[in-house]
């Protein structure tokens, strides 16, 4: 726990993953946890609506709780690692 303001705060990790040549195209109606993706090779490029980020190698992407996007692989190559959890406060999520 990490103090905030006075409030503790929590991290709950849910699970992490390495993929290698991803599906082309994977659509998230509602991110169910906050992540982090690290990319080894290759890329994305996600679609959030109003917005759109391009990924590369050797970067590091954050997606909140809750997201709705579409994301596209950017090279038949693309690998990264991903990191899913869920923030919590006074214990609760």
């Amino acid at each position: 726990m990490i103090a905030e303001s006075g409030r503790k705060v929590g991290i709950e990790l849910i699970r992490v993953l390495y993929r290698f040549k991803p599906l082309r195209e994977y659509r998230v109606e509602s991110r169910k946890s906050d992540s982090f993706v690290y990319y080894v090779s290759g890329g994305h490029l996600f679609d959030f609506g109003m917005e759109r980020v391009e990924t590369n190698e050797g970067q590091l992407l954050y997606i909140p709780y809750g997201s709705a996007y579409t994301n596209y692989t950017k090279t038949e190559d693309t690998e990264y690692y991903q990191v899913d959890f869920t923030l919590l406060r006074e214990g609760k999520a």
